[in-house]
């Protein structure tokens, strides 16, 4: 497959109807295009057409038992004839207009094949050939003023999903984002490092007051759950995390680490351990983040296997000390860790 090719099924994948291509251009049809919801209105009015349908027959049968002289062969005929002239007459008219009716009310786009090569060309310049450029590209509907939880674009207090990407072999980071320092080169960043803490209260929501091991106290105000309890994986409390080293938890059941770095050796542990290593990274997130907890699990894991570098078939046991790390990373992300402030008390 070529670099048109590719660029193309792309396209195709998020859902635009590619209309042609050719050396130069390729030509995409406009989406926002009013008919393509006109179409998408015609799949559920059938539906509800086939329960309302459903509804008259069930009245027929009531109203025959009850003594009811209606003629219900011709009252099926009439719907078959119905619902076959409904079903014939789709098909017919993209037939004859080309295969698709209301694709010839939509204007069409086109796309610069030189451009986008340009552009791929210029990330590959900046981020070195071992990136994963298309990590970036995310496609959605801006002016909806909504996007989907998984697909959002990264938040610019911290660098995005691709910087994981700027490592070499050994694992050692190129160009992203200096670490802590008690944290070993091979492990990406977590930005806004802090203070160890041995005890930890939660008793209003929005703050976690933390005691230093000097004594003193501070507190996490704002920013996500996940920062404020240095959780960046947002483990539940458990014997686990406790055996991890937590030490407190929140209101809603979260456990709280004594720093980030704590609670993210925490996640990597229980990625390591047996539950989760015989599984696929689809089974494992299925698990980790279960769509009864509101996570959309299929995009959580594809979104993860794009910044690890395998597919959602891998198994965890199947990958290396750096891919489980980065597993790790992208959790954090896609939980949502950003930071709030910090208040000496």
């Amino acid at each position: 497959m070529n670099e048109t090719d590719t660029i193309r099924t792309m396209l195709e994948n998020v859902g635009l109807h590619v209309r042609g291509i050719d050396a130069n251009f390729i030509y995409i049809e406009d989406p926002s295009c009013i008919l393509r919801g006109f179409e998408n209105f015609l799949h559920y009015a059938w539906m509800v057409l086939g329960l309302f349908t459903a509804g008259l027959v069930i009245g027929w049968g009531i109203s025959m038992i009850r003594g009811a002289k209606n003629d219900i062969k011709e009252n099926f005929k009439t719907l078959v004839l119905i619902f076959g002239i409904l079903t014939a007459v789709w098909p017919i008219l993209n037939l004859l207009y080309g295969g698709d009716l209301l694709g010839m009310g939509c204007k069409t786009m086109r796309i610069s094949v030189g451009g986008v090569n340009e552009i791929l060309a210029a990330r590959v310049a900046a981020r070195g050939t071992n990136a994963m450029l298309y990590e970036d590209i995310d496609i959605y509907d801006s002016g909806s003023g909504l996007f989907p939880t998984y697909e959002m674009p990264e938040m610019e207090d911290f660098p995005d999903l691709s910087d994981l990407m700027n490592w070499t072999p050994d694992g050692t980071i190129t160009g992203g984002t200096p670490g802590i320092a008690t944290v070993p080169t091979n492990i990406p960043p977590i930005l806004g490092g802090g203070r160890t803490a041995i005890a930890a209260t939660n008793s209003s929501v929005g703050e976690i007051t933390y005691t230093a091991t000097d004594g003193s106290q501070y507190t996490h105000v704002g920013g996500s759950l996940t920062w404020r309890a240095n959780n960046p994986g947002a483990l539940r409390d458990s014997s686990f995390t406790r055996r991890m080293g937590s030490i407190g938890i929140t209101i809603n059941g979260f456990a709280i680490f004594p720093n980030p770095e704590v609670g993210r050796n925490a996640n990597i542990a229980l990625l390591k351990n047996s539950e989760y290593q015989n599984r696929t990274l689809a089974q494992a997130i299925a698990r980790y983040a279960p769509s009864s907890d509101g996570n959309n699990p299929t995009s959580y894991a594809a979104r993860l296997a794009r910044a690890i570098g395998v597919t959602t078939n891998t198994y965890l046991r199947d990958m290396s000390d750096i891919q489980i790390q980065r597993m790790a990373e992208g959790i954090r992300r896609i939980e949502g860790w950003r930071e709030g402030s910090i208040r000496n008390n």
